[in-house]
């Protein structure tokens, strides 16, 4: 879903800023496989799957109409606010983003379907769980290495960031992440420090 929203809306492919969304795609994937394998019984975390899965995408089909009628992605508090006056104000007009983009809504939801309809129940073991966690680990060091090496979107990787850029550049499993950072306070605390800007020291070297 991220991919494909980023395809959707991008006015050209940029193979960093692709490469950086793929990875931290699967890192988000292999986090919440890792949690959902914590549930117990196999029906009960195939279940908890499909639903997330669905509310992920809901999720994903809402900031695409938001950008194809306004431009810009908005948070999610935002589109909360807002829920009530574009139900009353714009009803007709969210029927027809819906009407005319219904290939969009099937394309989104079909891998929900599709894993409810033939994924089999498999109880995960302490193996598997490890594999997990070390493949979002190394999900999220190789997306962030794509941002550090082949973008300029470095110093944009902060929780000031505003949500529109953020999504564009980063994903918007990112963009939600780094926004609910800076509704707890950390809008000036920098993930990364670009190495031309760490304090250098002018104390003499004591041998």
């Amino acid at each position: 879903n991220e991919l494909v929203l980023h395809l959707w809306v991008a006015d050209s492919l940029h193979v960093g800023r692709f490469l950086a969304i793929l990875a931290f795609a699967v890192g988000l994937g292999s986090v919440l496989s890792l949690l959902i394998s914590l549930i117990t019984g196999p029906k009960a975390q195939k279940w908890v799957t499909g639903i997330l899965t669905l509310i992920l995408a809901v999720i994903y089909l809402v900031e695409y109409f938001l950008f194809d009628a306004y431009k810009t992605f908005m948070t999610l508090a935002a589109v909360a606010n807002g829920a009530g006056g574009v139900a009353t104000g714009y009803l007709e007009t969210v029927l027809s983003l819906l009407a005319n983009n219904w290939w969009r809504i099937v394309l989104m939801l079909l891998p929900v379907i599709l894993y409810l309809i033939f994924a089999g129940s498999r109880k995960a073991n302490w193996k598997a769980r490890t594999a997990l966690g070390v493949s979002a680990v190394a999900m999220y060091l190789l997306g962030s290495g794509a941002v550090w090496g082949l973008t300029n979107d470095l110093s944009m990787l902060n929780p000031g960031c505003a949500f529109d850029t953020a999504v564009r550049s980063f994903g918007l499993n990112v963009a939600l992440g780094l926004d609910a950072a800076q509704q707890m306070g950390f809008s000036q605390q920098e993930m990364f420090v670009p190495l031309g800007t760490l304090p250098q020291t002018t104390e003499p070297v004591q041998s």
